[in-house]
């Protein structure tokens, strides 16, 4: 189920990027509810196998491991997301400069939220082999 659910995830970031510049306030939250449902079952199932798998003298080590590498990767990529939407504007323009090219900067970052969501979803089917 998890693997379906990034599936349709990932499909509804792809149809956000591709859709960035004409999507109504509507189809964007709808959007966004399927993106949310998509990934919601990812990350309570990767807590669970990892808890699964794991010596009960590691647990609290590798649970920690886990929480710390979630927090890190979600801040770089927060970051690298930050760069992508500043990137197409000139230095020390201000917000209109922003938001004239807000579509097109959103786009870039959607399609790299997809392939982020594709890297966990490779990492899931590697998962689901080993077991």
């Amino acid at each position: 189920m998890p693997i379906v659910g990034l599936l349709v995830a990932i499909a509804a970031v792809l149809v956000l990027a591709w859709r960035a510049e004409k999507v109504t306030p509507l189809e964007f939250e709808l959007l966004l509810a399927v993106i949310g449902i998509g990934f919601g079952p990812v990350p309570p199932m990767s807590s669970i196998s990892l808890q699964n798998t794991v010596a009960a003298h590691h647990f609290g080590t590798a649970v920690g491991t886990m929480n710390f590498a979630r927090t890190l990767y979600a801040t770089i990529l927060i970051a690298a997301f930050g760069a992508i939407v500043l990137a197409g504007v000139p230095a020390g323009a201000g917000p209109a400069a922003l938001a004239s090219g807000a579509a097109d900067a959103f786009r870039y970052v959607f399609f790299a939220s997809a392939a982020s969501m594709m890297s966990r979803s490779s990492g899931l089917r590697r998962w689901k082999r080993s077991r």
